[in-house]
């Protein structure tokens, strides 16, 4: 429970320090301004997303089952998303100059830059909760918020322009990768020498890591999909209606992450040493999905009296659809329980089969439903994707292990 809580305040320093910056940034600039920072800023941590190859994923796990081959494992993984995102920022570069302009090319690309370098920094930090040095993470989260506080602090000094405050926030960015690199070489006993790697070993981790890049966008799509495809369906006014309730499922994301980064890394060790542990998974499994139907019981008894109490009128329809979203809350992280065995186990494949068949149901249950009955059709078209990940993960991790050596092998055949 311990370790949790280090965990949990780690994460919230670091929310909240993100959320700070967009503040200092909204009152430091005009709304447009502000609107092409975050806008570079989205697209940024777009390119993170893409450029880490599963690496984050794949990192939690291997960190977590061959904690002594830390610098091995870390090394490879993040000079690799380091050097990915370059194609990004190269693309990005020309692209913004001429379709903002100089001065607003150049802000868009600053922010661009800050937050590609955090996702990059994001990787460092799996490496503190894969060795199970949650204390030491939260004193690097401290020391690197306290740090990005300070920095954008000088960006609501007067007369700093659009271009200057996105400088400042890249700097601030550029700092927090270097105290994280820091603080994990001091307090984790992980020194990341770019010098010493070698391109045979920056391939071999790529190589290595396409199941696992291919399982999470697969995942990262099923999670946007609504958001896709419901303005195109129903039009912007009912998107902005479901947009309005769904966007607090973020807070499920989180908690599902929160404890998959808890237990991922604990099965992987405890299965590597003394081979499979499924009373551990049994329990990692359990807490996600019970944090699931938690969040999701919230969602359905608070929702409501956020539809009365906080929205306008127009927004009347979203009191019919927290019931709705707290079962797709529940289903998703019942998924994601039953997904961390697959990490833990470390069978990426089997993992892009469940995302796959989801993203297909997912696809046609809202191509089919909602145009016919409306947002209430959309996440109950996702809980049945969620569902279909839910069942594969489960029968795969129920199969006993004779019958699934006896399959791999009629499948080499």
């Amino acid at each position: 429970m311990r370790n949790l809580i280090f965990l949990g305040s780690a994460l919230a320093l670091r929310v909240a320090v993100g959320l700070g910056s967009f503040l200092v940034m909204a009152r430091a600039l005009a709304p447009e301004q502000f609107g092409i920072v975050v806008l570079g800023a989205t697209f940024g941590s777009l390119a993170g997303f893409l450029a880490d190859m599963g690496s984050s994923v794949r990192t939690l796990r291997d960190l977590g089952a061959h904690a002594e081959r830390a610098n091995a494992i870390l090394g490879p993984a993040v000079c690799a998303k380091l050097l990915l995102t370059v194609p990004f920022t190269v693309l990005a570069a020309p692209l913004a100059i001429i379709l903002l302009g100089p001065e607003a090319g150049a802000a868009f690309l600053a922010g661009f830059a800050a937050f590609a370098i955090t996702a990059v920094t994001d990787l460092v930090f799996v490496a503190f909760r894969a060795l199970e040095r949650n204390l030491e993470e939260l004193k690097a989260a401290a020391l690197t918020s306290a740090v990005i506080a300070a920095t954008m602090s000088t960006g609501l000094i007067p007369g700093v322009s659009m271009l200057g405050v996105g400088l400042i926030l890249l700097l601030s960015r550029l700092l927090s990768f270097w105290l994280t690199l820091e603080a994990a070489r001091r307090l984790a006993g992980v020194n990341i020498a770019f010098s010493r790697l070698s391109l045979g070993q920056l391939r071999a981790h790529v190589s290595a890591s396409w199941a696992w890049a291919i399982s999470t966008n697969t995942a990262y799509l099923n999670s946007q999909l609504d958001g896709i495809m419901i303005a195109p369906l129903l039009g912007p006014g009912a998107n902005g209606i479901y947009q309005s309730v769904s966007r607090f499922l973020g807070v499920t994301s989180q908690v599902s992450m929160l404890l998959i980064s808890f237990w991922a890394p604990r099965i992987a060790r405890s299965t590597a040493a003394d081979g499979p542990q499924p009373a551990m998974e049994r329990r990692g499994v359990l807490s996600v999905a019970g944090a699931g139907a938690v969040t999701g019981l919230g969602l359905t008894i608070c929702g409501p009296l956020v539809t009365v109490w906080l929205l306008p009128p127009a927004y009347a329809e979203t009191a019919r659809l927290w019931p709705l979203m707290g079962l797709l809350a529940f289903s998703r992280s019942l998924a994601a329980g039953f997904a961390l065995v697959l990490v833990a186990r470390n069978r990426p494949r089997t993992r892009l089969v469940s995302e796959a068949a989801a993203l297909g149901v997912n696809i046609t249950g809202l191509l089919i439903a909602v145009p016919v009955f409306g947002l209430a059709a959309a996440p109950l078209a996702l809980t049945a994707g969620a569902l279909m990940t839910a069942i594969i993960c489960a029968a795969a991790i129920l199969m006993p292990p004779r019958l699934r050596r006896n399959r791999s092998e009629t499948c080499s055949k």
